[in-house]
């Protein structure tokens, strides 16, 4: 019978401890770098960065890749990347600071700013604007995929939607918009008596976020990075021009993955705007009926895969995919950007697998950590295929220099039998739980039975709102292995 050695760490005092957190940062930044590369390889991700801060230190700021293909001008972390989405809560950031200095309130309507605007329109709130409950559209099929007309200010971008019908009464549903937040910023440059561009690099000053600008086309930016999208297979070819001067409010800066922590560190901390306004900005709104959204003014509230407050937001376009994970209990801020966003599937559950092993790291401060050994070798065993069909796995696992673990996972998955990497994220007393990169995340639950198998679950899981149904397709499958070979 396989004997497992468990090793108990004590903190025998401030030291130590200080000693041993900073050690397990170090594994958790291997960690994840492991899976965010090897993603990045299987999508072909030209560049991207990743940051994350904890109680106001910067832990890990990292660029990997590429800015321009075509030079080979890797990215650093002063890189621009485009925030895509994340425009929305940097955007409700220099809200809230206006609702502090009263310039502008909640409840005003379109029509106290904008006498003339179509009379549909008129009774809708910049509370309603903020937290995409308007009846606002979204993107739809007769929007061009690359606009190249220059808008002049968001009073002028919103010719391109204020005249259509809205999806539903406001307040009676959610739906989510970028052309919402078009309207938004003219109402805040309104209300503010000065351009949206000001208000918004005022906001960025005083937050100390040095690298972040509106992502300008008539503009020479410096550290710019190139951006890309699908060509045929899995390459990437330069994306085609494009103004995003028509939503600029909804996902038209450019930033970096550091200026991201230091604004969200300073955000969740009080040190912009006061504790009021920011529950304000990040409470779930509820709907006419009662029904929450699960989204407040700017933010996505909650979240399935971490187990403590999380305020995010992510940012997905054809140029880029970005994530923004706030988590106030704690004190950690991660950002990630990449200059790609075609067929890169690195969705919100990856991006809090991400988060979610900086957490554990950090609450291992402050407890004692037990390391059960022995997993390196060949394991092989059966899985449960996504279909529902039983087929022949094999776990191929070697400890590395760094203390990780990690190898190769083959299994069908789908329909075809593939080789995966796969790293060891966390180990109990009878327990491991390993993340294989297919090129969405695959979380592998195993304990160790009398026989010395390693029995549990797999599953991609995505991360819901409470009120989403879970789908079937991707709920947990089986898997069982047993070691053949140390």
């Amino acid at each position: 019978m396989m004997i497992f050695r468990i090793f108990l760490v004590f903190h025998l005092c401030h030291i130590a401890a200080f000693q041993l957190a900073a050690q397990e940062y170090d594994q958790a930044i291997a960690k994840a770098r492991f899976l965010i590369q090897e993603h990045q390889k299987q999508t072909n991700i030209p560049g991207l960065q990743v940051a994350l801060m904890i109680e106001g230190e910067m832990i890990w700021n990292e660029a990997m890749g590429y800015a321009d293909l075509e030079n080979s001008i890797p990215a650093t972390v002063n890189t621009k990347f485009r925030t895509a989405s994340i425009a929305k809560p940097l955007t409700a950031i220099a809200l809230g600071k206006m609702i502090e200095d009263n310039l502008i309130s909640l409840d005003q309507t379109i029509g106290e700013f904008f006498a003339d605007y179509p009379s549909h329109l008129q009774k809708i709130t910049v509370r309603q604007l903020a937290g995409c409950i308007a009846g606002i559209r979204h993107y739809n099929e007769n929007d061009p995929k690359f606009r190249t007309e220059d808008y002049e200010s968001a009073l002028e971008a919103s010719n391109i939607f204020k005249n259509d019908s809205l999806v539903f009464e406001p307040g009676s549903d959610y739906g989510y918009s970028s052309y919402g937040y078009v309207l938004l910023s003219a109402l805040m440059s309104e209300a503010s008596g000065s351009s949206f561009e000001k208000i918004m690099s005022n906001s960025w000053e005083k937050l100390g976020a040095d690298h972040t600008v509106f992502d300008f086309p008539d503009k020479e930016i410096s550290q710019k990075s190139k951006f890309f999208v699908k060509s045929r297979g899995s390459n990437r070819e330069l994306a085609p021009f494009e103004n995003r001067s028509y939503m600029y409010a909804g996902g038209g800066y450019l930033s970096t993955a550091g200026d991201l922590v230091r604004i969200g560190h300073h955000f969740m901390n009080y040190q912009y705007i006061s504790k009021s306004v920011v529950d304000t900005l990040t409470t779930t709104l509820y709907l006419n009926n009662g029904v929450p959204t699960y989204y407040g003014l700017g933010w996505e509230i909650g979240s399935s895969k971490i187990d403590t407050k999380v305020w995010y937001h992510n940012g997905s376009m054809p140029t880029a995919r970005t994530h923004w994970i706030l988590m106030p209990e704690e004190d950690i801020v991660l950002a990630y950007m990449s200059n790609t966003g075609e067929h890169v599937f690195f969705n919100d559950s990856e991006a809090h697998a991400i988060a979610k092993i900086f957490l554990d790291a950090k609450r291992a401060k402050s407890r004692d950590i037990s390391y059960l050994q022995d997993l390196s070798g060949v394991w092989k065993g059966k899985v449960t295929s996504l279909y529902g069909k039983s087929r022949k796995a094999k776990l191929e696992l070697k400890a590395n220099q760094d203390q990780s673990v990690s190898g190769v996972i083959t299994f069908t998955r789908s329909r075809k039998k593939e080789s995966y990497p796969v790293i060891v994220n966390s180990i109990a007393q009878d327990s491991v739980h390993l993340i294989a990169v297919t090129p969405m995340f695959a979380d592998f639950h195993l304990e160790m039975d009398s026989n010395d198998n390693l029995i549990g679950e797999w599953q991609h899981e995505f991360v819901r709102k409470p009120n989403q149904i879970e789908d079937n397709f991707w709920k947990r499958r089986n898997i069982s292995l047993r070691k053949i070979q140390d």
